[in-house]
């Protein structure tokens, strides 16, 4: 994740109650996090292990994409869908400020979410494992081809 500091950003954050630094922080810098190393996670006698699926589509955004996208790049289960029309690297932490002259109410990003393993340069959607192809009359016939795979 890639974050650039600003005088909106920190007061995004203060009006959040972020416990990020932000207050001791450059404006106009951009900080790096990086996850250099994965954790493995606890025992669980109630894990699931068997065969799992995920269904994805044009709707999968923001928070459930980047799960979908650690999902396809560590092999994790099978996607089943569409493509999803959102990138995996993908800006968010939005917030809100004024513009001074105008007024106008605009709204910003100050954090860079890069994908599950580390290309920073694809921002093509996460593709499905298995596609399956939605149409105008599934859809009118309230029908849901993913779900309705053989």
């Amino acid at each position: 994740m890639k974050m650039r500091i600003s005088k909106h950003s920190k007061a995004w954050a203060t009006m959040h109650r972020a416990t990020d630094p932000f207050k001791d922080w450059e404006n106009g810098k951009i900080y790096e996090y990086k996850v250099t190393k994965l954790t493995a996670p606890a025992v669980n006698p109630l894990r699931y292990n068997g065969k799992v699926a995920v269904l994805i589509g044009t709707g999968t955004f923001s928070s459930a994409n980047m799960l979908t996208n650690a999902i396809k790049d560590f092999q994790l289960a099978t996607l089943v869908g569409e493509s999803t029309a959102e990138p995996a690297n993908d800006y968010g932490e939005i917030f809100s400020f004024m513009l001074p002259h105008t007024h106008i109410v605009a709204q910003g990003a100050f954090k860079m979410f890069t994908r599950a393993n580390g290309d920073e340069k694809d921002f093509n959607g996460i593709r499905p494992d298995i596609e399956v192809a939605i149409s105008a009359k599934d859809i009118s016939a309230k029908q849901d081809a993913v779900l309705d795979r053989p």
